[in-house]
């Protein structure tokens, strides 16, 4: 009995620790996107919802995606860079480095057959490459990214930690009376 109320003690512990990384990451990222960023990074990672079919079938409306920036992309590596208006999620068709200046420009298209060509996208335009699909999770992103969302997942996370603390002291005065 003891072990099982240790693990569930453990796991709620757990669920409280990931509403409040979700809660702090959703927060910096609001006041990030504020300032203009399109897809804000934190320690190199970030988050986008995918909101056209241009990456079909490979990626969804709807679907969540994580980015990593690194140093370099490759050939056939699904990337995240910034468009004029908004983020574009496309893969990497060619690379080319210009050998006066050394830079390196990547050239991009939409996995859909009907999309042509992004044209050339330098580098300095690459947010990161996509290393993790969430099918239909950019529903819930979106909303957490609300403030009402964010105020949500802030009660939600409370009235967890409120009540694991509630149960936990109940069970411990009932073995007490015993």
């Amino acid at each position: 009995m003891k072990v099982v109320r240790f693990v569930v003690k453990i796991l709620s512990y757990l669920l409280i620790a990931v509403f409040a990384v979700i809660t702090i990451y959703n927060v910096v990222s609001f006041f990030k996107r504020q300032s203009g960023e399109q897809v804000p990074l934190i320690f190199g990672v970030g988050m986008a919802v995918i909101i056209s079919g241009s990456m079909s079938p490979t990626i969804e409306v709807n679907d969540l995606v994580v980015i990593y920036a690194q140093d370099e992309y490759e050939v056939g590596d699904i990337i995240t860079y910034e468009g004029a208006t908004k983020s574009v999620t496309h893969r990497v068709i060619s690379k080319r480095v210009d050998e006066s200046t050394g830079e390196i420009y990547y050239e991009t298209k939409g996995d859909n057959p009907i999309n042509a060509s992004d044209g050339e996208i330098h580098e300095s335009k690459i947010i990161g490459k996509v290393v993790l699909t969430v099918p239909k999770f950019g529903y819930v992103q979106e909303f957490i990214q609300k403030p009402m969302g964010m105020l949500t997942v802030f009660i939600g996370g409370g009235i967890l930690i409120i009540l694991t603390e509630f149960l936990t002291r109940k069970k411990d005065n009932e073995e007490e009376e015993e």
